[in-house]
């Protein structure tokens, strides 16, 4: 009976929503130099919010649907970090953002393929002590519809302990620019092997020409053969899981030589894939608009 009196109480606190950012803004961040700087994110309907950074502040107020949005006056490139507080029912500091040049980093394989595989990467990787040049990875994700937000681990500064995870063309572009401008530099990584471009174009991009609507008929076709091929591929799984714990069973060489010969079979695309139009756009590039680059 006392936790019956109890939880009434201690619901509606829990039903606060605190205040939060948009995925792009965590510590350690870097901000686009002379360009006004858009900051945002959620809080409760109506709730007041106050930016502060650098010594402006601006205030807002969430929206019905929990949406609030701020601008700050563009400001020159500065290496020394400061705090970005956020202040509305609940506040939330930010450390050490830097203002420098801003860079999204998107596409295949080209440039996901990260610095620990790049040419001389024990040296490179043993080299990286650059503070000011930071990475921000977006975790690959499909959505069917434009989203809020993405997954990421933060902002992570350049060093031997980080650098050989971050995009070697974003890296490499980076440095070059940093020992050039002596800026700090962001790279927003936003990318997945092997998908094609309409994976990445909006669904406006997709619908302003006629020429587009062969992407979403070729589309429809793949999920209507889907049922059909997916059932083929479980079925061709299932014996190449059996041959090859058969091949496993007759030792290491035999069975890298049976590899090579019988790879294993690869799913058809179909709901969720890489490859939906537009997918990539709605869940990995959306949610980083509208940041400052």
């Amino acid at each position: 009976p006392r936790r019956l009196l109890v939880l009434p109480l201690l619901l509606p606190l829990g039903a606060r929503a605190d205040v939060a950012l948009a995925p792009l803004f965590t510590d350690q961040a870097v901000l686009q130099r002379d360009k006004a700087i858009p900051v945002w994110g959620k809080a409760d309907a109506g709730e007041k919010i106050a930016v502060a950074f650098h010594g402006q502040s601006r205030d807002t107020v969430a929206t019905a649907d929990g949406r609030w949005i701020v601008f700050l006056d563009p400001l020159p490139a500065e290496v020394q970090g400061a705090d970005l507080t956020v202040a509305g029912k609940t506040t939330v500091t930010l450390h050490d953002l830097v203002v420098g040049e801003v860079w999204l980093c998107s596409g295949q394989s080209n440039m996901e393929f990260n610095v620990s595989r790049a040419a001389n990467a024990e040296k490179e990787i043993a080299a990286a002590n650059f503070p000011l040049i930071r990475h921000l990875k977006i975790e690959r994700a499909v959505a069917a519809v434009p989203a809020d937000t993405a997954k990421t681990a933060g902002w992570q500064s350049a060093s031997p302990s980080t650098v050989g995870g971050f995009t070697a063309v974003g890296y490499f572009f980076a440095r070059d620019i940093f020992q050039k401008l002596g800026v700090p530099v962001g790279l927003i990584h936003s990318s997945v092997g092997g998908t094609p471009v309409e994976a990445w174009m909006s669904p406006a991009a997709l619908a302003s020409d006629p020429a587009f609507k062969v992407v979403g008929g070729r589309w429809a076709q793949t999920l209507a053969d889907f049922p059909e091929k997916k059932s083929a591929f479980d079925a061709a799984l299932a014996a190449w899981t059996g041959a090859d714990a058969t091949s496993t069973a007759q030792g290491a060489a035999a069975h890298a030589a049976w590899l090579k010969k019988n790879p294993r079979p690869r799913p058809p695309r179909g709901p969720g894939d890489t490859w939906t139009p537009g997918g990539l756009f709605n869940a990995m590039i959306n949610p980083l608009l509208p940041y400052a680059l």
